[in-house]
């Protein structure tokens, strides 16, 4: 990939599902750091839990994450712990659960 990089077919390298280890041995070799990490993300599975270790590591490397299934909670993990507090919210904003669900993921970044 970082070929590809750099003969300009690429303007940025990503990986999927990596976790510190992972990009901690990345970044030892990598030429060219990768600019996302797309995880897994929405409020029943944070990576990291409450001190956000991931989220922290890739933040510190600059590395964007991508969310892979932010809507679980309301399309798949009903019912859930989430359901009453995505349903008041949607309720006082005038929006869909779906929409609250992704301002959580972009507000938890």
């Amino acid at each position: 990939m970082e070929k590809v990089h750099k003969s300009g077919k690429a303007k940025s390298i990503g990986v999927s599902n990596y976790m510190v280890p992972q990009l901690t041995a990345t970044l030892k070799t990598a030429t060219v750091n990768p600019s996302v990490n797309q995880i897994e993300y929405h409020p029943y599975l944070q990576h990291g839990g409450h001190d956000g270790e991931l989220r922290s590591y890739m933040r510190a490397h600059n590395i964007a994450v991508e969310a892979y299934g932010p809507l679980v909670p309301i399309t798949k993990a009903k019912p859930g712990p989430c359901d009453d507090i995505f349903a008041s919210l949607a309720k006082k904003y005038f929006v869909s659960e779906g929409e609250i669900a992704l301002r959580w993921c972009i507000d938890s970044d």
